[in-house]
């Protein structure tokens, strides 16, 4: 009852905000059932400011794109949502969590004693997570030397023949391999990158413009490496091998069309790091064209500097092709030859300390009715969302609650338990009078009917 009670502060939220964005996410719980997080990405019209709010689980059975439209649809109609009021959709169902890796004592016994108490941790890899991937690599990349001898240390005194076997494979081959070092050291800075920009999307009030920057950045230094970071991988990995003891080579490869011998050093940098970087420049040039396409659109809106200079005509033109955009029917959200009067004004008072679409957002807040169409276009403007990380985080909640020991909760209850964890400043915000006076009537009615 509190969490239906909370639900229906943030339906409220939704409503006043009117324009919002769905955000979705599926992840299979602990009893191998899909759920679907459901989050709604809004501006609060009382103070400007970005909101993600979460609606609930949803447990699907068809995953296809249609399925999930037509769960979502049904989701919104009895949450008296409308679906005409969405500006903006997020995605992401290929997420997988997987449990956490099981080892044994002894083992992790063994590999503290060589770590210390200042060493990282190994971590388990997972599919869906950058920040994970990166610690995973970095535990090895900065500790190969140590982690060789807790395994030395397992092979030479475990009972456990199985354990002995897969200690030796990973001392005599991965450990004592020149190939496997430079392979640590590209990936570790590959990561590295794409982890400290991926983490700064990730904010809720992350808006497009400031993300196609980031974006851009993160193509040029792929660019960059591209070119001189084989190199700078080498010196980086030939440290590691004198520290194990390893001759730095590679492994000759013959051309199978040739019959020739090919230089290993060379084979690796085409067929590995080559590949490595171009398929991630591919991957980077497609989010950047989708972020391209918002550009196109609102760039005129979030590049304060742009929209300073453009001339008369280029304003008009950018405000008629925005409100084509956000026509639906025979309606469209703004009047675009109004929102270039407007912003023609609104260009001159703007205070200097306005330098993002948020801060104009909140200066519109504080001219209350002056500007109307520039008041709902910055509205989703900041809609709009860049990443489905809220989503994401939504599921370290469905496996604190829904664990192992508990995995035949009713779907009613996981939900309402999630909402109250979530979403648990909003719950604060709920009349407990009410929900108590609305608890002891149905119980009285309960009471009548047996």
């Amino acid at each position: 009852m509190i969490a239906d009670a909370t639900r229906k502060l943030i339906v409220k939220k939704i409503h006043e905000a009117k324009y919002f964005s769905v955000i979705l996410d599926c992840t299979p719980d602990v009893s191998r059932r899909e759920q679907m997080s459901i989050i709604i990405r809004c501006v609060d019209v009382s103070t400007a400011r970005i909101e993600e709010y979460y609606l609930g689980f949803l447990r699907v059975e068809d995953k296809t794109g249609e399925g999930l439209f037509f769960e979502l649809e049904d989701a919104l109609i009895n949450l008296g949502l409308n679906i005409d009021d969405i500006r903006g959709q997020g995605y992401d169902n290929e997420a997988n969590m997987k449990g956490k890796h099981k080892a044994s004592t002894n083992r992790w016994d063994v590999f503290k004693e060589e770590i210390g108490k200042k060493g990282w941790t190994l971590k388990p890899l997972s599919d869906t997570r950058w920040e994970s991937r990166v610690s995973s690599v970095k535990a090895i990349r900065y500790q190969a030397p140590k982690i060789r001898n807790a395994l030395e240390r397992l092979r030479d005194s475990s009972p456990m023949s199985q354990e002995v076997s897969i200690a030796d494979s990973l001392v005599s081959f991965d450990l004592h391999n020149f190939e496997f070092y430079l392979s640590l050291t590209i990936w570790y800075r590959l990561m590295f990158v794409v982890n400290t920009v991926s983490k700064s999307l990730q904010s809720k009030d992350m808006d497009i413009g400031v993300a196609i920057q980031q974006m851009k950045g993160l193509i040029e230094f792929f660019k960059y490496f591209r070119v001189n970071g084989f190199q700078k991988a080498m010196d980086e990995a030939k440290e590691i091998a004198r520290a194990m003891g390893t001759e730095p080579t590679f492994r000759e490869v013959r051309n199978t069309r040739t019959t020739e011998p090919t230089s290993g050093e060379e084979f690796f940098r085409k067929n590995y790091f080559l590949y490595i970087v171009d398929s991630a420049m591919s991957s980077f040039r497609t989010r950047f064209e989708q972020f391209q396409m918002y550009e196109e659109i609102f760039g005129f809106l979030y590049d304060l500097n742009k929209l300073k200079y453009m001339s008369e005509d280029e304003l008009m033109s950018a405000c008629v092709a925005l409100e084509a955009y956000l026509k639906h029917g025979r309606s469209s959200d703004i009047d675009g030859r109004e929102l270039c009067m407007e912003l023609i004004v609104m260009r001159i008072v703007l205070p200097s300390s306005c330098s993002k679409p948020i801060d104009v957002l909140n200066f519109l807040l504080r001219m209350g009715d002056c500007y109307p169409n520039a008041w709902i276009a910055y509205r989703i403007l900041l809609t709009i969302p860049v990443t489905v990380a809220s989503a994401e985080r939504s599921f370290s909640k469905l496996k604190l609650i829904f664990s192992y020991l508990r995995s035949t909760m009713s779907q009613e209850r996981l939900v309402g338990l999630s909402m109250l964890s979530i979403e648990n400043d909003m719950a604060m915000q709920v009349d407990f009078k009410i929900v108590l006076s609305d608890f002891a009537s149905r119980n009285v009615r309960r009471v009548i009917f047996e």
